[in-house]
């Protein structure tokens, strides 16, 4: 999937999104609302933000924001892309965010193109991302930071053990240093093969 993406690692916007949520474990409309005052060169940073037309996923008045360590790969890849509009993964036509529907259809034929199934979508990218850091061995506490998830319970992690109780989870808070380790995770992943993706959860997408 990732060579049938990115394969010669080409320069079209279209290649580098796939990249983005390969390499930030991000929602599908986090990044499709993303804009580039919400990328931080200087620090690093991807900051998803609320903003009129898209809310970040929470519960009831929640709506976390959050800030990301941004891969140095990633960051290369970011500064290739043209600035047209203030978004920086802009439909062409209207310079607006893409219409989930239309991103959905398009991602749905690459896949048939390759040969993955219906059941492989958008948001199996961000199943990809959490499931390398498992493999790595990175604490439930540590992902769940990353994807944005306000509590991690223990169907957030298909095949994954949970190895905390909810009194546990109740002594574990950021510290100075907590970005710090986030950012190393990050910087730690690493794509070099074509791996075949885990399959969408049957729970729900989070």
């Amino acid at each position: 999937m990732v060579q049938a993406c990115v394969g010669g690692r080409g320069t079209h916007s279209w290649q580098i999104l796939i990249e983005a949520y390969l390499h930030t474990g991000c929602r599908r409309n986090e990044l499709l609302w993303l804009t580039w005052e919400d990328v931080d060169f200087e620090q690093d940073l991807l900051r998803i933000r609320n903003k009129e037309g898209f809310r970040t996923k929470g519960k009831g008045m929640r709506r976390p924001e959050r800030d990301l360590p941004l891969h140095p790969y990633l960051k290369t890849r970011l500064l290739i892309l043209p600035r047209t509009s203030s978004f920086v993964f802009p439909s062409p036509v209207t310079g607006r965010p893409f219409e989930e529907r239309a991103i959905d259809r398009r991602f749905r034929r690459l896949c048939r193109r390759i040969g993955f199934g219906d059941d492989v979508v958008i948001h199996t990218l961000r199943h990809t991302f959490a499931s390398k850091l498992a493999n790595a061995g990175y604490s439930p506490w540590l992902i769940a930071k990353l994807l944005g998830h306000v509590t991690h319970e223990p169907q957030l992690f298909i095949g994954m053990p949970v190895m905390t109780t909810r009194t546990t989870r109740g002594y574990l808070h950021e510290t100075p240093e907590t970005f710090e380790i986030l950012r190393s995770v990050i910087h730690g992943l690493r794509y070099t093969y074509v791996e075949m993706m885990p399959p969408r959860s049957q729970s729900g997408h989070y």
